[in-house]
């Protein structure tokens, strides 16, 4: 989801890139940590039997690339009906042509 907004951001800002280092790499680790010393024997290691097991990469991979499918298959359809992608476009087209008038 985080690459999802990246993507889709205009704009872009230190604090933009400090938010999303810290709030989606720094609370997953932090929950790394913390599941490894939790007081509760059901949350105790599970990351690390989480990864070591093969097929968690499979189907975080599978799950990203189905996403990114469906994403890419939206803004397809979305671009050829002339759609807020097409929009975009020619938002951008005309941006610059106003930048050449002064510059």
């Amino acid at each position: 989801m985080t690459f999802k907004l990246a993507t889709h951001t205009k704009f872009w800002s230190t604090l933009l890139v400090v938010t999303i280092l810290l709030f989606s790499l720094g609370l997953y680790f932090a929950y790394m940590w913390i599941s490894n010393y939790a007081l509760s024997d059901y949350l105790r290691g599970t990351v690390s039997v989480f990864f070591t097991n093969g097929e968690t990469y499979f189907i975080v991979i599978f799950c990203c690339c189905l996403v990114l499918l469906i994403d890419g298959s939206v803004i397809s359809v979305d671009f050829n009906r002339g759609g807020y992608s097409s929009r975009m476009r020619k938002l951008v087209e005309s941006e610059r042509e106003h930048n050449r008038k002064f510059f």
